[in-house]
Protein backbone atom coordinates (compact mmCIF):
# COMPACT_ATOMS: atom_id res chain seq x y z
CA UNK A 1 0.00 0.00 0.00
CA UNK A 2 2.82 2.35 0.53
CA UNK A 3 4.68 1.82 -2.87
CA UNK A 4 1.02 2.15 -4.79
CA UNK A 5 0.34 5.71 -2.47
CA UNK A 6 4.47 6.62 -3.43
CA UNK A 7 3.81 6.12 -6.79
CA UNK A 8 0.85 8.02 -7.10
CA UNK A 9 2.55 10.84 -4.95
CA UNK A 10 5.74 11.36 -6.68
CA UNK A 11 3.87 11.44 -10.10
CA UNK A 12 1.13 13.94 -8.65
CA UNK A 13 3.44 15.58 -6.71
CA UNK A 14 5.27 17.29 -8.85
CA UNK A 15 2.30 18.34 -10.92
CA UNK A 16 0.71 19.94 -7.59
CA UNK A 17 3.68 21.85 -7.10
CA UNK A 18 3.56 23.64 -10.68
CA UNK A 19 -0.22 24.62 -10.14
CA UNK A 20 -0.50 25.29 -5.99
CA UNK A 21 3.02 25.96 -5.59
CA UNK A 22 5.98 24.13 -3.72
CA UNK A 23 5.76 25.22 -0.17
CA UNK A 24 1.97 24.66 -0.37
CA UNK A 25 2.81 21.14 -1.63
CA UNK A 26 5.05 20.63 0.90
CA UNK A 27 2.93 21.53 3.43
CA UNK A 28 0.27 18.94 2.20
CA UNK A 29 2.86 16.35 2.17
CA UNK A 30 3.83 16.57 5.95
CA UNK A 31 -0.17 16.63 7.05
CA UNK A 32 -0.41 13.63 4.81
CA UNK A 33 2.63 12.24 7.33
CA UNK A 34 0.92 13.46 10.25
CA UNK A 35 -2.49 11.98 9.92
CA UNK A 36 -1.19 9.02 8.44
CA UNK A 37 0.84 8.52 11.58
CA UNK A 38 -2.21 8.94 13.74
CA UNK A 39 -4.02 6.44 11.63
CA UNK A 40 -1.68 3.88 11.71
CA UNK A 41 -1.06 3.97 15.44
CA UNK A 42 -4.77 3.96 16.19
CA UNK A 43 -6.28 1.39 13.34
CA UNK A 44 -9.07 -0.37 14.59
CA UNK A 45 -8.91 -3.14 10.95
CA UNK A 46 -7.30 -4.12 8.51
CA UNK A 47 -8.37 -1.08 5.69
CA UNK A 48 -7.37 1.64 8.01
CA UNK A 49 -4.30 0.62 8.03
CA UNK A 50 -4.12 0.61 4.56
CA UNK A 51 -5.54 3.72 4.22
CA UNK A 52 -2.62 4.89 6.19
CA UNK A 53 -0.07 3.26 4.57
CA UNK A 54 -1.17 4.75 1.31
CA UNK A 55 -1.72 8.19 2.73
CA UNK A 56 2.11 7.72 4.37
CA UNK A 57 3.09 6.57 0.66
CA UNK A 58 1.44 9.68 -0.95
CA UNK A 59 3.45 11.85 1.36
CA UNK A 60 6.37 10.62 1.02
CA UNK A 61 6.49 9.96 -2.77
CA UNK A 62 5.52 13.58 -3.30
CA UNK A 63 8.03 15.38 -0.49
CA UNK A 64 10.81 13.04 -2.76
CA UNK A 65 9.45 14.82 -5.71
CA UNK A 66 8.50 18.24 -4.25
CA UNK A 67 11.49 18.95 -1.61
CA UNK A 68 14.33 18.79 -3.70
CA UNK A 69 12.87 21.63 -5.84
CA UNK A 70 11.54 23.73 -3.27
CA UNK A 71 15.39 23.55 -1.77
CA UNK A 72 16.75 24.39 -4.70
CA UNK A 73 14.29 27.31 -5.83
CA UNK A 74 15.44 28.62 -2.42
CA UNK A 75 18.80 28.25 -1.97
CA UNK A 76 20.57 31.19 -2.35
CA UNK A 77 23.13 29.81 -4.68
CA UNK A 78 24.09 27.51 -6.68
CA UNK A 79 26.87 26.46 -3.86
CA UNK A 80 24.07 26.39 -1.20
CA UNK A 81 21.45 24.16 -2.75
CA UNK A 82 24.04 21.45 -3.83
CA UNK A 83 25.10 20.35 -0.67
CA UNK A 84 21.36 21.42 1.13
CA UNK A 85 19.87 18.82 -1.83
CA UNK A 86 22.66 16.19 -0.35
CA UNK A 87 21.53 17.04 3.26
CA UNK A 88 18.00 15.83 2.26
CA UNK A 89 18.98 12.76 0.92
CA UNK A 90 21.00 12.04 3.92
CA UNK A 91 18.51 12.43 6.25
CA UNK A 92 15.71 10.39 4.28
CA UNK A 93 18.40 7.68 4.88
CA UNK A 94 19.53 8.20 8.05
CA UNK A 95 15.79 7.91 8.56
CA UNK A 96 15.00 4.57 7.08
CA UNK A 97 17.75 3.23 9.12
CA UNK A 98 16.13 4.78 11.96
CA UNK A 99 13.32 3.42 11.18
CA UNK A 100 14.67 -0.24 10.37
CA UNK A 101 16.22 -0.04 13.86
CA UNK A 102 13.40 0.72 16.31
CA UNK A 103 11.18 -1.67 13.96
CA UNK A 104 13.48 -4.28 15.21
CA UNK A 105 13.28 -3.13 18.90
CA UNK A 106 10.76 -3.43 21.48
CA UNK A 107 8.92 0.05 20.28
CA UNK A 108 6.05 -2.15 18.84
CA UNK A 109 4.72 -1.51 14.85
CA UNK A 110 2.08 1.05 16.09
CA UNK A 111 4.58 3.08 18.07
CA UNK A 112 6.93 3.16 15.28
CA UNK A 113 4.81 4.05 12.51
CA UNK A 114 2.63 6.32 14.52
CA UNK A 115 6.40 8.29 14.97
CA UNK A 116 5.71 9.73 11.67
CA UNK A 117 3.50 12.36 12.77
CA UNK A 118 5.56 13.28 15.67
CA UNK A 119 7.92 13.78 12.69
CA UNK A 120 6.29 15.44 10.43
CA UNK A 121 5.56 17.81 13.27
Amino acid sequence: AFCVGGGFGAFYGAQLADSAGRLPTVHATNIAFTLSGILSFLAPSAPIMILARILAGLGAGASTAVTPLFIRETAPSAAVAGPAGVAFQIVINLGIVAAALLGGGSAGWRTVLGMTAAVAV
